[in-house]
C-alpha cells in the first residue's frame, strides 16, 4: 500500500485498470480487516463474497454500502435472467 501511495503522490497513475484496491476507497484499517477476514483487497473480489458475507461487510463498512447495494442488485437481476 505504501508503494502505491507514494507513486500517486509523485503522479504516477498506473492505467488500464478497471478495478481498484479496497484501501483506495475505504480508511486502511477497513482493507486490512477486509483483507484479513474475506482475503479481498480489491472492488472485483467483492463478487467472489456470498450474500450473507456481503451484508456484513456492509454493515461494518458503511462506505461500502452503496457499492455492495450495487453488487446484490446487479447479482439478483442475473439470477432472474436465467
Amino acid at each position: 500500500m505504501k508503494t502505491y501511495h507514494i507513486l500517486r503522490k509523485k503522479g504516477v497513475i498506473l492505467c488500464g485498470w478497471n478495478d481498484q484496491y479496497l484501501f483506495e476507497i475505504i480508511p486502511q484499517n477497513k482493507s486490512v480487516q477486509l483483507f484479513e477476514e474475506y482475503g479481498i483487497i480489491a472492488v472485483s473480489q467483492l463478487s467472489d463474497c456470498n450474500e450473507r458475507q456481503l451484508k456484513v461487510m456492509s454493515d461494518s463498512i458503511p462506505a461500502l454500502s452503496s457499492l455492495i447495494e450495487k453488487l446484490l442488485a446487479d447479482t439478483h437481476m442475473d439470477k432472474d435472467m436465467d
